[in-house]
């Protein structure tokens, strides 16, 4: 099951058998399950998915990257942000529904799906494509054909591979990968019924169908809130699907001390994936009058930016001062050991303390084993907790978790892109009394 780790989508052979969204959009849009549109194509084009190859974000790391590299790297990028719709506009149907069992672009013109004895006619009539019943569309290793990614840092010798991107090794070794909880099963949720799957251009069922099942959501929501606007892509579906990742507490320990308690729910890394992402947590301590008396995790709100001083932050396990703030992050260092933004000069990890999915097994995790937390016996396989000192005069304490998909460190040496809002969202938060 396990891929090996190299982007398998060759662009040349997907695009030349792919076919338009706008084809697939003849049948698979207008379609509604209890009042709601559920339609594939509609959802889909609503999504960051399908608008991968005109993210300003994207093309302008692409431009950086070319010119860090000295070369150009677009065809790489876009074997997995634009590997098969003409004209380049993203990922579409064909991206995913052309790939075989062996999650390679097939050869036998067949489109891939979960339904047993599709009415094949009308595909065929229309796109030349015979609908397929496979269940390995319905398998994890489908999405990580392009979910995970293998660099080959510069000043690093020939053959030298650096694991940069991760979510379904991340999944491979979690509890939800042997409970057989897919990525599927979060990002294209199933509904709790049956509804037809296509209609006749003109409108209504084909005559020979019925309503079927799984029917996938075609979501595929992230947590990227801060790009989906300027791509036109929906904020909102980030929003919920980055509340519904996880979960937030505090406890009282004794006089003066708080735990605060972060659960991953995702089957993954929190945050995963792209390295620009954080995840921290700003606590607020008020004594009996209402005055703050203690705050770690303070932002700018019109940077977005953390106002603990500049510099690197380290994993903490106590946390006592303000300038001390705790970020879930992944951070990059080059071949000669300096920090780096680059993903081509990136060839190991300054820190990874991103919290691991339920079930973490290191044993078959060892690819992506965290960096910088070896130290705190807190840090477990779905969870972390970390020890705050508040002063004593601290009677109520409210906390959030506060997530960027962009860092405002990641901004600069992409030049301008004003119209990124830098607003942290709020993942969770919850407050507590003390005694």
């Amino acid at each position: 099951m396990l891929l090996p780790l190299l982007i398998l989508l060759a662009v040349p052979v997907l695009a030349a058998r792919a076919q338009s969204a706008d084809i697939c959009s003849l049948c698979h849009s207008r379609l509604s399950y209890r009042q709601t549109e559920v339609a594939p194509h509609a959802l889909w084009k609503g999504s960051i998915m399908a608008k991968a190859a005109q993210d300003p974000y994207f093309l302008a790391r692409v431009r950086y990257e070319s010119n860090t590299a000295g070369l150009a790297l677009d065809s790489k990028c876009l074997r997995c942000h634009a590997p098969a719709e003409p004209g380049g506009a993203g990922v579409n149907c064909s991206a995913c529904h052309l790939l075989d069992t062996d999650f390679k672009v097939s050869a036998r013109r067949q489109a891939f799906g979960p339904h047993e004895r599709p009415f094949e006619m009308p595909m065929l009539h229309h796109t030349g494509l015979t609908p397929t019943h496979s269940p390995h569309i319905l398998d994890s290793a489908l999405c990580a054909t392009c979910h995970t990614v293998v660099t080959h840092p510069l000043g690093t010798p020939e053959g030298t591979e650096f694991l940069e991107q991760a979510p379904y090794l991340e999944w491979l070794a979690s509890g939800y990968s042997k409970e057989q909880r897919t990525c599927q099963s979060c990002h294209l949720p199933h509904l709790d019924g049956a509804s037809y799957i296509a209609h006749r251009p003109p409108g209504g069922p084909f005559p020979p169908t019925r309503p079927r099942m799984p029917f996938g959501r075609h979501l595929f929501a992230g947590a990227n809130y801060q790009v989906a606007p300027l791509a036109g892509a929906d904020p909102g579906r980030a929003l919920e699907q980055l509340q519904r990742s996880m979960t937030l507490t505090a406890t009282e320990r004794g006089p003066g001390e708080i735990a605060v308690t972060v659960t991953n729910l995702a089957g993954h890394k929190l945050p995963t994936a792209y390295p620009s992402r954080r995840l921290w947590l700003h606590v607020k301590a008020f004594d009996s009058a209402g005055a703050l008396v203690f705050e770690s995790g303070a932002f700018d709100r019109t940077t977005g930016e953390l106002l603990a001083g500049a510099g690197f932050q380290a994993h903490y396990t106590f946390i006592s001062s303000p300038r001390q703030v705790q970020i879930y992050e992944a951070e990059y260092i080059d071949a000669s050991g300096r920090p780096t933004l680059s993903l081509v000069a990136a060839a190991a990890y300054r820190k990874d303390n991103r919290i691991l999915p339920r079930g973490f097994d290191p044993a078959a995790g060892q690819r992506v084993l965290p960096v910088g937390t070896d130290s705190d016996a807190a840090f477990a396989a779905g969870s972390h907790t970390t020890r705050y000192r508040l002063p004593r005069s601290a009677r109520r304490v409210e906390v959030e978790a506060l997530y960027q998909s962009i860092k405002p460190a990641h901004l600069p040496p992409l030049g301008s892109l004003a119209a990124l809002d830098p607003t942290p969202a709020v993942a969770a938060k919850t407050e507590i009394a003390l005694r």
